[in-house]
């Protein structure tokens, strides 16, 4: 179905627009449009329906809901693209004019050019090849995804060769596969912005505080509670379990995963420390960094000035005294205090009574 230059209207029904043809705008219900090579159209709006086009095609403004958008290469769109779910995946050598977002929906461009920023909720962004966007990179807020598990997270993956000039703002729980180190450092403006909103809000806004540590974390239990002030590298390592509560000036490191069990409890300036360094003088001038994991079991209590060091893990029901120095990994049911850390005496889980 073609009409040049006019409105190309169809329900239950299938649009082709030919090769080097430009139609006005198009509205379709229940069906696909496909736009043929070094064709066009004005406004793309399509219901229960993909839009498919090939090279060289240029269209003002694309708005699917229920559809996928996909180009084979250089896709030009002079305004903005948005889907409700579908995924849109911008090919070689594309340009948008305004913005693209999505809500469910992945969004995947190479060597793409986008004059303002990029948006989406609850979906995959893959950005590769020479890819720029003009203005910030957003991750909306979601509240269905405030302490999910980490398979039920969207990943964020950036080339090296990506540009963003604008911010990279993360509102809920993301992985993150970022090969630019500029790009990084904006990640963890991110976290830092949302740390000082979470260090500045009341204690007696107890709603507001949890969520946003759900929102920062990897993954959280129903019911958890961290005082001011507290301090992490990402939060997006830090897994925590049911009924977590952490006092006073905690600081996790979490270059690695941080992982700790139910109702675990943390005293007032506990260091939890994932990232370490070379111990040759040369190799660590040089910058190098790296990190271990650290896994807590449950119900666990980490005394005040605790210091948790990188790739320890302790078993459940461990006891840490104040003051302790943890560089190695304990088994369950034991009390451990001293620098370096060592068994001082067991747990006992059916004590007699007094």
């Amino acid at each position: 179905m073609f009409l040049p230059h006019y409105l190309v209207v169809s329900i239950l029904g299938n649009i082709d627009i030919a090769e080097g043809k430009h139609a006005g705008d198009i509205s379709s219900v229940n069906g696909n449009v496909e736009i043929s090579n070094n064709a066009g159209a004005d406004e793309v709006s399509i219901v229960n329906g993909n839009l498919e086009m090939g090279s060289d095609v240029t269209v003002r403004n694309i708005d699917i809901v229920n559809g996928d958008v996909s180009a084979t290469s250089h896709l030009t769109v002079l305004k903005n693209v948005e889907t409700v779910n579908g995924n849109v995946t911008l090919p070689v050598q594309s340009t948008i004019g305004g913005s693209v977002e999505t809500v469910n929906g992945d969004i995947d461009a190479i060597d793409t050019t986008i004059d303002k920023h990029i948006k989406t909720l609850n979906g995959d962004i893959t950005l590769s090849g020479t890819t720029h966007i003009a203005g910030n990179l957003i991750y909306k807020e979601s509240e269905s995804s405030w302490g999910k598990q980490s398979d039920d997270k969207p990943t964020l993956t950036i080339s090296a060769s990506v540009t963003i000039e604008g911010d990279i703002i993360l509102k809920r729980p993301v992985h993150l596969d970022i090969e630019n180190d500029a790009l990084m450092q904006k990640v963890v403006v991110s976290y830092r912005i949302q740390l000082d909103e979470l260090n500045s809000i009341c204690q007696s806004e107890h709603n507001k505080r949890t969520r946003l540590l759900k929102q920062l974390f990897g993954s959280t239990g129903k019911r958890l509670y961290i005082e001011s002030s507290f301090k992490c590298d990402y939060g997006e390592n830090i897994h925590v379990g049911e009924n977590f509560f952490a006092n006073f000036n905690c600081v996790i490191l979490d270059a690695a995963k941080v992982t700790i069990g139910d109702n675990c409890m943390i005293a007032p300036q506990v260091g939890i420390y994932t990232a370490t360094h070379p111990i040759d003088p040369k190799q660590r001038a040089t910058g190098i960094e790296f990190a271990k994991p650290i896994t807590i079991g449950h119900n666990c209590w980490i005394g005040g000035m605790a210091v948790i060091n990188p790739g320890v893990t302790l078993g459940d029901n461990v006891v840490v005294a104040s003051g302790a120095v943890v560089t190695k990994s304990f088994g369950s049911n034991v009390v451990i205090g001293g620098n370096p850390a060592k068994v001082i005496k067991s747990v006992d889980l059916n004590p007699k009574p007094d």
